[in-house]
C-alpha cells in the first residue's frame, strides 16, 4: 500500500511539473537513422519590428531560443551552411472542450470513482472549470533531413492558454524541453 501512494504521489508530482503542457512525440526510430550532428532553421526569425499584438511574433524568438538551447543541451551543433537537418514550427491556437484527452488512455477513470452523496466543493468547482471550453496553444516542431527534404520527426505540444498578451517564457522553455526530452543525442 506504501508503495502505491509512493508511485501515486511522484506521478502527481510529474503531472504537475509539466504545467498541464501535453506533448505527443513521434517515434525517434527515423531520425536516429540519419546520424545527425548539425541543424539550421528552415526559415528566418519573424522581425521584432511591425509586429502588432500578433502573439506569434513574442513567441517566435522564444520558441527558437528553447529550441537551440535544447537541441545544444543534446550535442547538436547550429550551423549555418550544410546542416544535417532543419528544424521548423507551425504555431496555431485550437479549443477543447472539457472532454478526456484521447492521449490520456492509460488512465483509469472508472477506478477513482466512489459512490458519495456529500460532494466537496473542489469537485464542484472542477466540474466546472474543466467542463468549457477553453484556448490552446499548440506547437508543432519538425525536424527536415536537410538534403532530402523529408519530415524525419516531430512533435506536438499543446497548451491551455492562460494570458493571450503575454508569452510566458518559462512555460514555453518547460514545454520545449518537454517535447524534445524523447528524441536521440547528437550523433558521435
Amino acid at each position: 500500500m506504501r508503495a502505491l501512494m509512493t508511485l501515486l504521489l511522484t506521478a502527481l508530482l510529474l503531472a504537475g511539473c509539466s504545467a498541464g503542457v501535453q506533448t505527443e512525440p513521434a517515434d525517434t526510430e527515423r531520425f536516429a537513422a540519419g546520424g545527425y550532428r548539425t541543424y539550421a532553421w528552415r526559415r528566418p526569425a519573424l522581425p521584432v519590428e511591425g509586429s502588432g499584438a500578433d502573439s506569434i511574433y513574442q513567441l517566435d524568438p522564444v520558441l527558437r531560443a528553447a529550441v537551440d538551447e535544447t537541441l545544444a543541451g543534446k550535442g547538436y551543433r547550429r550551423v549555418e551552411t550544410d546542416p544535417g537537418f532543419l528544424v521548423d514550427y507551425v504555431a496555431a491556437t485550437g479549443l477543447v472542450d472539457g472532454a478526456v484527452s484521447r492521449s490520456a488512455d492509460n488512465v483509469n477513470y472508472r477506478a477513482a470513482a466512489v459512490p458519495n452523496r456529500n460532494v466537496d466543493q473542489a469537485s464542484i468547482d472542477n466540474a466546472y472549470a474543466l467542463g468549457t471550453v477553453r484556448e490552446t496553444a499548440n506547437i508543432a516542431v519538425i525536424l527536415f533531413d536537410a538534403e532530402k527534404g523529408d519530415a524525419v520527426w516531430n512533435v506536438r505540444i499543446s497548451k491551455i492558454i492562460e494570458d493571450r498578451n503575454r508569452v510566458n517564457t518559462d512555460l514555453a522553455r518547460r514545454a520545449i524541453r518537454q517535447g524534445l526530452r524523447t528524441l536521440p543525442a547528437a550523433a558521435e
